[in-house]
């Protein structure tokens, strides 16, 4: 988002509340909806996955529904830039302040599904220094306020271009670990076609994802942890992060059975929180091959 627009947006929030810019951003979620049918299709398609047994309307439901949660996280982040503007509970932080206080770090393999922006300030109370991959647009949509205030809780963002090499995602991440941080990265969305990928099963369908973090916790030694953060009321959530899970092949043979086996446990663990969560699912490209229709 431009920077002058984002600071109308904010100043104007400040006197009116941000009523006026939730509503404003219902009615932009509603055009995107309407008038963009193709990515409004590969919703309703993915919910007939989730849902198999329910009709057309109601996974027409629930991609409405998807569209317009998805609206809370620009609002959402006008409320953050209030004091005490968040409230959030967490779910199995002990596992990575243990870490930590361990000296032992590790991978925070994210997704699409909820708000990073407030996992991002959720954590500062545990004093991480955390490495955030974020893909190249959505880099450029974040005013740089917002990104200092991000490294002020301890996050550093690096872009990652759709055309970028792959050997990118190994170098700076790698280093980062080494150095006593966790780095943090989607896990259910390939940046572009030079990364390397896994096929795992994704609601019954096969689907490809980057293999890159499971690289990093066998090479590295270091643990992942499977982390998810939902809306649970106006600027509320809940973080939550799963136990450690290792990544080890005995022989070098072993080696890809090992990543596929805990790519196979994050889908597993991402299907169960999209199930228990649907409308935070801020996924809207196709997942899987069949869904890929004009």
């Amino acid at each position: 988002m431009k920077g002058l627009f984002y600071r109308f947006i904010s100043r104007v929030s400040r006197s009116t509340g941000v009523w006026i810019v939730s509503a404003s951003a219902w009615v932009i979620v509603t055009a995107y909806f309407v008038l963009l049918p193709g990515r409004t299709a590969s919703s309703v398609r993915f919910f007939r996955a989730v849902y198999p047994d329910r009709g057309f309307f109601f996974h027409v439901l629930c991609a409405w529904r998807q569209y317009h949660h998805f609206s809370t996280v620009f609002v959402d982040r006008l409320r953050f830039e209030r004091k005490n503007g968040l409230t959030w509970v967490g779910q199995g932080l002990e596992h990575l302040s243990s870490a930590a206080g361990n000296g032992e770090f590790g991978i925070l393999l994210t997704s699409h599904l909820g708000n990073w922006e407030a996992a991002a300030r959720g954590l500062q109370s545990l004093n991480l220094k955390i490495l955030l991959y974020m893909g190249s647009r959505q880099y450029e949509q974040i005013e740089a306020q917002i990104k200092q205030d991000l490294a002020d809780h301890g996050i550093t963002i690096v872009a990652v271009s759709k055309d970028s090499a792959a050997q990118f995602e190994g170098l700076e991440g790698l280093s980062f670990l080494r150095n006593k941080g966790f780095v943090a990265m989607a896990g259910d969305l390939l940046w572009n076609s030079a990364q390397k990928s896994i096929k795992v099963k994704f609601f019954g369908h096969d689907v490809f994802l980057p293999q890159a973090p499971y690289v990093f916790a066998l090479v590295t030694g270091v643990p992942v942890f499977v982390f998810f953060v939902v809306r649970t009321g106006t600027a509320a959530y809940r973080i939550m992060a799963h136990p450690p899970m290792y990544v080890k092949a005995q022989t070098r043979d072993m080696r890809q059975s090992a990543m596929q086996q805990a790519a196979q446990r994050y889908a597993s663990l991402l299907e169960q929180m999209v199930r228990q969560y649907p409308e935070h699912w801020y996924h809207f490209t196709p997942l899987w091959d069949d869904d890929k229709k004009p």
